[in-house]
């Protein structure tokens, strides 16, 4: 195409957008060119500018062969979805429907980000489809990605994959990293699509062979929050664990119960605990025990509040980003061995053929006797002649799990056994073995114990 035909087919595609813009209804292609005035000389070049347009999304091709311009369609909004191939998806705020975003019509958007849309009245798919026409919000500004430096500036190239662009980095921005390490940039200008987003890098992590470098380019680049703010660990710390007149009455008094732990040998935190005694018709008692968060965490508290934000706690290879501050997810929500901690306690009545007759869930205290590993009680159950003070409870713990696991794959349900390993790190955090981590049969005690609890929690709650 001459440069002459480009400028006219630049000069049509305004005339066609003006033309629509002004009549704010759908026109056939015929009767476009002819209200524009399009010679014959000169068709071959409308078309090809109509198309253009409507590849571009700026006019939408509608059904019976009319065109219309996308200002005139539907608009709404949602979060934006990329996926690793370029396109993406927005779920409209009012529907939960999906809209297909092809890449050329994400407009500078990234994953995340909170868009508005314009919806095209026609769609190829199953989908409805549209184009972004404004970021309303960023999802995240910061990103992890790999700088290369030129001789005035440097890219980031990004780790996420739905990331589809490069950050330019002026000099003046760059931090002084050097090249091929990575780095945290911030996302600071993206005007325009034809353009790469320019960015500021606000933190140097290292080389990427380097230790810990890894790890925290993962924390990084999914922000989850190391640190808590300054609030949220000053209302923590005030809470303390006290006893009062009214906890009494309240509350399951279970501290002179036979209660205790059993976790991996490296946690740190325990959160639930078991019990178990024979009743004199016969039946199992038993004690499921969960640390009461709720009475150090009012609902609306700031602790609440970073708490449902964080979600969950995280577990990494060698860290765990907590959900709740140290003071209570190590200290007091953990239910230590020979300390007085709240609970919820779900105290079930297990007959002979592996059915709860009899329930009651209940606010306790109670007091932990021991804190057992897998291990230990492994050992326990594997010696004939254990002598272990806790032996023989934990030996009919263990038979009526497998009464429960008999009853509960009978009737259908499913057992996920997927191999777990572990990796041991040396002191620069480098990973030097892996090691399959074995199921035992006190992982299985814990497991049946825990789904009994929650079996019967949801029974309760959809009575």
């Amino acid at each position: 195409m001459s440069k002459e035909e480009r400028k006219l087919m630049k000069q049509i595609k305004k005339q066609i957008e003006t033309f629509l813009k002004e009549k704010k209804k759908p026109f056939k292609r015929k009767e476009i060119s002819h209200a524009i005035g399009i010679s014959k000389k000169n068709y071959y070049l409308f078309r090809e500018a109509l198309n253009e347009l409507v590849k571009s999304g700026k006019v939408a091709r509608l059904k019976g062969g009319k065109y219309s311009t996308v200002s005139s369609l539907q608009k709404t909004k949602g979060v934006l979805q990329m996926t690793r191939k370029g396109f993406a998806f927005v779920t409209d705020e009012r529907t939960g429907e999906d809209i297909f975003i092809a890449a050329q019509h994400l407009n500078t958007a990234l994953d995340q980000d909170l868009v508005e849309v314009q919806l095209f009245a026609v769609s190829r798919g199953r989908n409805k489809e549209g184009r972004v026409t404004r970021i309303i919000s960023r999802g995240k500004s910061t990103f992890v990605g790999t700088y290369h430096k030129s001789e005035y500036y440097g890219f980031v190239v990004p780790d996420d994959p739905r990331v589809y662009r490069d950050f330019y980095i002026h000099e003046r921005h760059s931090l002084n990293a050097k090249d091929g390490q990575k780095v945290v940039v911030e996302l600071e200008k993206w005007d325009s699509h034809k353009l790469n987003p320019e960015g500021r890098i606000v933190e140097v992590l290292g080389y990427p062979d380097e230790p810990g470098v890894d790890v925290v380019s993962v924390v990084r680049g999914f922000g989850l929050p190391i640190h808590f703010p300054k609030k949220v660990e000053k209302e923590a710390r005030k809470a303390e664990m006290k006893i009062t007149p009214k906890d009494l009455a309240e509350r399951l008094d279970l501290r002179d119960w036979d209660i205790f732990t059993i976790d991996p040998a490296d946690a740190k935190d325990f959160d639930d605990a078991v019990s178990l005694t024979r009743l004199e018709n016969g039946n199992y008692l038993l004690g499921v025990h969960i640390a009461d968060v709720s009475h150090f965490v009012p609902e609306g508290s700031a602790v609440d509040e970073e708490a449902r934000r964080r979600g969950t706690s995280i577990y990494l290879v060698d860290r765990v980003v907590p959900m709740l501050p140290e003071h209570l997810s190590n200290k007091l929500c953990s239910l230590q061995p020979h300390e007085d901690r709240f609970t919820f306690s779900c105290l079930m009545e297990i007959n002979a053929e592996g059915e709860v007759v009899n329930y009651e869930i209940k606010p306790s205290i109670i007091h932990s006797k021991r804190r057992f590993t897998y291990e230990e009680v492994q050992a326990i159950l594997d010696d004939p002649n254990s002598t272990d003070p806790y032996a023989d409870v934990l030996k009919e713990m263990n038979q009526l799990s497998q009464l429960l696991r008999r009853k509960r794959l009978a009737e259908g349900s499913i057992d996920f056994d997927t191999p777990e390993v572990k990796f041991r790190l040396d002191e620069t955090g480098k990973p030097v073995e892996i090691i399959p981590v074995e199921r035992l049969e006190s992982h299985m005690l814990i497991e049946e114990f825990m789904l009994m609890a929650n079996q019967t929690v949801t029974k309760h709650i959809q009575a």
